[in-house]
C-alpha cells in the first residue's frame, strides 16, 4: 500500500481518484443541513458521497453535548477519542468535503487542524464574494490561512460558484 500525501489545503479530483487506496488516507464527509434559506444553497435529489468517506457529525456525535449551542467544540479528550473512531491518527491525510460547496467542511477542517498557524504558508481559498469580479480581485489577496489564494468563491445565480486564481 501507498501512502498520500498532499502539498496544499485543496486537492483536485483528479488527485482525490489516484490516492483513494492510499492506507493513510481518512476521507470525512462534513455535510450538515443548511442554515440558509433553502433557494439559496445547492439541492440534490441524492445526497452526494465520495467513496470510503466516513461521517464527520459535529451535530449529534463530534460536539460539546453539555452545551445548548449548537455545533461547539467537544473537550480535548472527547475529541481526540471521537477522531480515533474516524481512524485518524499523527499519520492520516486528511480530506474533507460537504455537500454544498465550501460549507461545512471548513467548520469541521478548523476543529481538526485547530485553526493552526502550521498551514499559513499553504494555498488556500477565500469565500464571499458577490460577484465574479469581486471574486477575481480576491485572487490577488490572503487566503484563510494567510498564504496564496488558490480558488475564490462567489455567488452566481442564489448559488456558489467557484473561480480558480
Amino acid at each position: 500500500m501507498t501512502n498520500a500525501k498532499i502539498n496544499g489545503l485543496l486537492v483536485s479530483v483528479q488527485w482525490l481518484a489516484e490516492n483513494l487506496i492510499a492506507e493513510n488516507l481518512v476521507i470525512l464527509d462534513a455535510s450538515m443541513p443548511p442554515v440558509s434559506a433553502v433557494d439559496s444553497v445547492k439541492k440534490h435529489e441524492k445526497p452526494i458521497y465520495i467513496p470510503g468517506a466516513r461521517r464527520f457529525d459535529f451535530d449529534k456525535e463530534i460536539r460539546d453535548k453539555e452545551s445548548h449551542l449548537p455545533h461547539m467544540m467537544p473537550s480535548p479528550k472527547i475529541f481526540t477519542k471521537e477522531a480515533q473512531k474516524l481512524g485518524i491518527n499523527t499519520d492520516s491525510t486528511i480530506v474533507v468535503y460537504d455537500n454544498v460547496g465550501i460549507y461545512s467542511s471548513p467548520r469541521m477542517w478548523n476543529q481538526v487542524a485547530g485553526g493552526s498557524s502550521a498551514f499559513a504558508t499553504l494555498s488556500s481559498w477565500v469565500a464571499g464574494a458577490s460577484t465574479l469580479k469581486g471574486a477575481s480581485n480576491g485572487c490577488s489577496g490572503q487566503g484563510l490561512t494567510g498564504g496564496a489564494v488558490q480558488l475564490t468563491q462567489y455567488l452566481s445565480n442564489g448559488f456558489d460558484a467557484d473561480y480558480p486564481c
